[in-house]
């Protein structure tokens, strides 16, 4: 896993974190299984199982099972990548903060043991 932050030339501005989750992603059409590729409290990258114009909508939400259903907007795409941004991030952030910390502790403690 890594995480990034808003310095220099990066314009992210809350820790990314590369996960292997599945979401699912929901369009004004309907719904699909997604993969989660990685998660910030800003929002995620998502692999879908067909090009996203394949799907003839926009992509509005995210579930995250047993965390969050999240309001989302497309801010790219490529054939089947899309990367999504929280339209609330007050509850982005409230649903998402125990699962990043998760992920933070067990980053750490990787690189303890690699480092020990």
């Amino acid at each position: 896993m890594q995480g990034h932050f808003l310095t220099g030339d990066n314009r992210r501005q809350f820790e990314r974190f590369d996960v292997s989750l599945e979401g699912e992603a929901h369009f004004t059409s309907g719904q699909t299984s997604v993969k989660i590729v990685d998660l910030s409290l800003g929002g995620a990258g998502l692999i879908l199982p067909l090009p996203l114009p394949a799907y003839g909508a926009e992509l509005e939400a995210l579930r995250l099972p047993g965390v969050a259903f999240l309001k989302c907007r497309r801010r790219w795409s490529r054939d089947r990548q899309v990367g999504v941004e929280f339209r609330d991030q007050p509850q982005a952030a409230a649903a998402l903060r125990p699962l990043l910390a998760t992920l933070a502790d067990q980053a750490d403690q990787a690189v303890r043991r690699t480092a020990g």
